[in-house]
């Protein structure tokens, strides 16, 4: 009985539902079972992380615009003689785009010609390891010919055996969050120029998980 009255459930609920065609009749073959679990993440820390960008003094879009503007002056040209305003279109955009590259691969050979110049800088960086969350049941498909109470009960009380990994941030016996010292050398063409941007540091916080049954239907 107990079976029975949740399956006639499950069939009512997805057969009227299911959207097939008029003309056939739906049948459920058995049940997709889903379980799905749902992490938010709480900012309980910022760090300050460095950014280095070198300054070569090379107008890279001077260039590429000059590429594109010469290049399209002379798919023109070749255009107009190939003959037609198709030609001169084809030839326009052709030129552009080998002039624009030609442009792009003048500014790279500038650029390698400024001195290379580094800079070494200290920061620090939040630890972190895997830790698993939480356990949820492992998704399954169930065939209904095959179900029986056992199935119908494994359904509703199903054994957490997949484990949940997530990076958390490593804290000290006082929860404050334990960091490493970071040294790092940036090298580049041109002066280094230094900025800070502020990082989070995030700690996974479980809000639970869900189970959703899905039924297997087809039409005949």
């Amino acid at each position: 009985m107990f079976k029975n009255a949740l399956l006639n459930t499950l069939d009512k609920i997805y057969l009227n539902s299911h959207e097939c065609n008029k003309k056939c009749t739906p049948y459920i073959r058995g049940y997709i079972v889903y379980y799905e679990h749902k992490i938010e993440y709480n900012t309980i820390d910022t760090y300050q992380k460095p950014e280095v960008k070198f300054d070569h003094g090379v107008n890279v879009k001077k260039y590429i615009l000059a590429g594109l503007i010469g290049g399209g002056v002379i798919g023109l040209v070749t255009g107009l003689a190939i003959g037609g305003p198709i030609g001169v279109a084809i030839g326009g955009i052709i030129g552009a785009v080998v002039g624009g590259v030609a442009g792009g691969i003048k500014a790279l050979k500038e650029i390698e010609k400024v001195p290379v110049e580094s800079i070494t800088l200290n920061y620090k960086e939040p630890i972190y390891e895997n830790k698993e969350i939480v356990k949820i049941p492992e998704s399954e498909y169930i065939s209904k010919s095959k179900l029986d109470d056992n199935d119908i009960k494994k359904i509703i009380n199903a054994i957490p055996t997949k484990s949940i990994i997530q990076q958390v941030p490593l804290k000290n016996e006082n929860g404050k969050v334990i960091y490493k010292e970071i040294q790092k050398t940036f090298s580049g063409h041109g002066k280094p120029v230094v900025s800070y941007k502020t990082e989070e540091v995030k700690e996974p916080i479980l809000q639970g998980w869900k189970q959703s049954i899905k039924a297997d239907v087809y039409c005949s």
